[in-house]
């Protein structure tokens, strides 16, 4: 047997491309997500400047036909506008439309009317500022009043490619970046990881393509920092520029500034409209004559380092005095904008992270297996190996799942009500989903019996992704309920394959560890999922979401086809039993059984799909957490889990313990629901901070909660003296049957309970104390069958 750890030149090549392949594809997703957050920002930039700058024009217009006057009759439109549209290169008109749409005053290159796309309203004041788009530019129209009605509105129009094209040239260089560390990346594997350990050799790439993931975030932290700040300076100058140029005219006419009733309080409306600015002054001869805080006359300006400062001289070179406009604004606004930034490029490396190493893995698997086959050895490592042929098939299947559930809930809500429909109907796309998917559970165990495991994971994917692709189509409530329920009958078709070809591949005493590679995938699925799908959301839409999902599902089926072998599940059954009817009844007569599924299984499914999946988004929307929050909060809960189930699978195969870890998981899923719950008791005074590290708290304790169950009770199910009566497949596939009851009934009945005491965070800690009692009743019992039920028996182990 050769121990060489060099390997062949086609083996070589094959690593270093498919590592290419998987930093090409995190590095674009890296880009893609940054170049998107930075056009978000930086057209937010430019929002709050284009209203700061629309302000003026309002102002004035407002002040003019307040007493009745015909807004028509205005004369000093140009004269506010055309040094906006002259100085300002991003702006191509700004215009006045009356309250019947005629266009009456125009600055720049107009266009023949507002836009009738509204993306976003602002509350600004006492008036709501819409932005508005169409294909080629958005809009920014301030509504103007008068005494008793709107007679128009101030129109400021501006290309979108003029503020993409900013962002785009700035992250080029990130381009080349990320191009050049993909391939070097993959350099190194070829040339320098060669002769390694296969051990050592798996630490070292994945420090590389963690090295080289950080070096690209470097570059797009750089670029980000660079354009923000140059929209946060385009910002100041704006506010500069607009001041100044209301009090021009008492320059060039020598008009004493005391002599104007007004300049103080001027200074303090553009504070009040614009709370970010840190401060605004008119200054004379090096004093503040006017400033936003009044108490601040006759000092000097007090200039920060820490400020994007903005000046603007009024008074001629050769004047007797010098006035100047001064704008702060600190640069904390970039630091914010850039920790967001940041946060989301975390949560994407993380997703990134689980591609990397399913994909290293299942190439060195391959290789595993291909190296048995020629030594006709079967050894643990091999075992290993062939389960992770599978890996790479449910990952991919609950990652589609979840690239919605960010956003799905209030989605949901929104479309029942267009319908006319209650809240309480918004559940209903995920009981279809969860109750398709429970009810296809166990006809599925019973025909991979003779249908094969291999061929159940293909239908199930087919189907899963024909549920999506109906999904891209256009979301209508009544569509959403019966593709949700075609993608749970396709995911429940695929997860009893999984479950077989994972059984049929796992000796007795690793069958803990072994079935934790179905947590692991669907957490890590879970974790990807939510995060990718919640950041693209905001840059490809609804539906492009579904359509990607459907399309990866198509790419996930065919690797099905090509890679997994073609095999039964290859454990055994009872031949007394011919009934599926007749082994369900005999499972739910079981004691153990009954108890495992009714006391911890049912509840623990209740509330990951009525709390964490449901209620956690809806209540996070509802406090103004943006949607890739809502997804990163998520993704701590299934990180939670995949640690936890680690440990808790080891233990459990270790010391046969599983009674007192389901128990010590039902406590702490309480103890996390409480931890949410207390929210609801903070004070109005209390940061956002304190709330949301308490919410975060109690997710992440229900992870590790749910990663002490999720393993763990397959095993307290299969290794009981039933299952050997009725068969493991059996026996797993009927515990997942009715541990779905959980998957149905939490949404339904966290809707009902917020549509009878409200969608409060209270919810959850009623529902935290009813965990409580179930756990408790669960270890209370003692069990007859077996030792606790959890002892395979002499036979058996042999």
């Amino acid at each position: 047997m050769n121990h060489s750890h060099d390997l062949p030149l086609g083996k070589r090549l094959v690593d270093a491309f498919v590592m290419l392949v998987v930093a090409a594809i995190s590095m674009v997703l890296l880009i893609y997500v940054a170049l998107g957050e930075a056009r978000r920002n930086y057209e937010r930039f430019q929002i709050e400047k284009l209203i700061a700058q629309g302000q003026v024009v309002q102002t004035a217009l407002e002040t003019f036909v307040r007493p009745g006057l015909p807004a028509h009759q205005f004369i000093g439109f140009n004269q506010l506008s055309d040094p906006m549209v002259k100085s300002d290169p991003l702006i191509d008109s700004v215009s006045f439309f009356s309250a019947t749409g005629e266009r009456t005053f125009l600055s720049g290159e107009g266009v023949a009317q507002i836009f009738p796309r509204v993306t976003e309203s602002i509350k600004v004041n006492d008036s709501v500022v819409t932005v508005r788009h169409s294909g080629e530019a958005f809009q920014v129209v301030l509504p103007v009043r008068n005494r008793f009605e709107q007679v128009g509105h101030v129109v400021l129009t501006v290309p979108s490619e003029k503020v993409t094209e900013r962002v785009e040239t700035a992250f080029r260089q990130v381009v080349y970046a990320g191009a050049c560390v993909s391939v070097g990346f993959a350099l190194l594997v070829f040339f320098f990881f060669n002769g390694l350990t296969p051990h050592a050799r798996s630490r070292w790439v994945a420090g590389s393509f963690v090295a080289s993931f950080l070096i690209v975030a470097a570059f797009v932290v750089g670029t980000l920092v660079t354009v923000y700040a140059q929209g946060a300076q385009a910002r100041a100058k704006s506010l500069a520029d607009s001041l100044s140029q209301r009090l021009d005219d008492i320059v060039t006419y020598n008009i004493q500034f005391d002599d104007i009733v007004g300049i103080i309080p001027l200074f303090g409306e553009y504070k009040r409209l614009n709370p970010d600015i840190r401060s605004a002054a008119l200054i004379v001869d090096g004093k503040i004559r006017a400033h936003a805080d009044p108490a601040r006359r006759g000092t000097e300006w007090d200039h920060r380092t820490d400020d994007y400062e903005y000046t603007v001289k009024i008074s001629p070179d050769s004047a007797a005095r010098e006035v100047l406009v001064k704008v702060a604004l600190p640069r904390d606004i970039v630091y914010q904008q850039i920790f967001r930034s940041v946060k989301n490029f975390t949560a994407l490396f993380v997703a990134s992270a689980f591609f990397a190493a399913l994909f290293m893995g299942l190439a060195r698997s391959l290789k595993k297996l291909a190296d048995s086959r020629l030594e006709g050895q079967w050894t643990e490592d091999e075992e290993r190996a062939t389960i992770n042929l599978v890996k790479p098939v449910f990952f991919l299947a609950v990652f589609v799942e979840h690239l919605s559930y960010a956003f799905l809930p209030p989605l949901m809500k929104a479309s029942a009500a267009s319908m006319g429909l209650s809240a309480g109907w918004a559940s209903l796309p995920f009981v279809a989903y969860y109750l398709a998917f429970a009810v296809s559970l166990y006809p599925s165990g019973r025909v991979e019996r003779s249908f094969g495991a291999k061929n159940l994971i293909i239908v199930g994917l087919a189907l899963a992704g024909a549920g999506l692709f109906v999904m891209s189509m256009g979301v209508n409530f009544w569509t959403t309920v019966f593709a949700r329920g075609l993608s749970g009958v396709g995911q429940g078709i695929l997860f009893i394959g999984v479950q077989a070809y994972i059984l049929a591949n796992s000796s007795p005493g690793r069958r803990t560890q072994a079935g934790g590679a179905i947590v692991y995938g669907f957490q890590a699925g879970m974790i990807a999922g939510m995060a990718i799908g919640s950041l693209l959301v905001s840059y490809i839409g609804v539906e492009k979401i579904f359509l990607l999902g459907a399309l990866i599902a198509a790419v996930t089926l065919l690797y099905a086809l090509i890679g997994l072998p073609s095999r039964t599940s290859g454990t055994e059954f009872s031949d007394t039993m011919h009934s599926a009817w007749r082994e369900m009844a005999t499972l739910i007569r079981n004691g153990i059984f009954a108890r495992t599924v009714i006391l911890v299984g049912i509840p623990a499914k209740a509330v990951l799909t009525g709390v964490v999946l449901f209620a956690m988004p809806l209540l996070l929307s509802q406090h103004g957490y943006a949607r890739e929050d809502i997804g990163q909060i998520t993704m701590l809960y299934a990180g939670s889990v995949i640690i936890a189930s680690h440990f808790a699978s080891v233990r459990a195969d270790r010391d046969n313990s599983t009674k007192q870890i389901l128990f010590n998981g039902s406590t702490m899923t309480a103890i996390g629901l409480a931890m949410i719950a207390a929210v609801a008791f903070l004070d109005q005074t209390s940061t956002a901070l304190i709330s949301t590290s308490l919410i975060i708290a109690g997710v992440i304790t229900i992870g590790i909660a749910h990663g002490y169950i999720n393993a763990p009770i397959v095993t307290h199910v299969t290794n009981s003296k039933i299952s050997q009566r009725v068969g493991m497949t059996s026996a797993a596939a009927g515990y997942r049957l009715l541990e779905r009851i959980g998957h149905v009934a939490g949404p339904i009945l966290v809707g009902q309970l917020f549509v009878i005491f409200g969608a409060t965070w209270m919810v959850l800690g009623a529902i935290g104390l009813g965990i409580f009692i179930l756990g408790a009743i669960f270890v209370s019992h003692s069990d007859a069958d077996g030792e606790d039920g959890i002892q395979l028996s002499s036979e058996a182990r042999a």
